[in-house]
């Protein structure tokens, strides 16, 4: 069983600053029944706890229009955050 256990993330509106934190864990639970001496044993632990951390101080909007709108083929007006004020690089041939 994969559990994610908590997720933060924190956006500020300006596209040139985010930073996103997250941790995850994988919680374990195990019973026996019956055991030597005729009793119920059962214990509990997490695994594989993880804690993840992604900043990023650069606008790469400019990027993600001319990507989605040379190699998919589609407008990025409803998928780049403010993509009809941006100038796209030449990135597909």
């Amino acid at each position: 069983m994969f559990v994610t256990v908590a997720t933060l993330v924190l956006a500020r509106d300006s596209a040139a600053q985010s930073v996103a934190i997250g941790a995850q864990a994988i919680p374990v639970i195990t019973r026996a029944d019956p055991t030597a001496g005729a009793r119920t044993l059962t214990e509990g632990y997490i695994s594989q706890p993880m804690i993840m951390g992604h900043a990023m101080w650069n606008d790469f909007r400019a990027v993600y229009k001319g990507l989605t709108e040379q190699w998919l083929g589609v407008s990025a007006d409803g998928i780049v955050q403010n993509a009809t004020g941006l100038t796209a690089p030449q990135l597909v041939r």
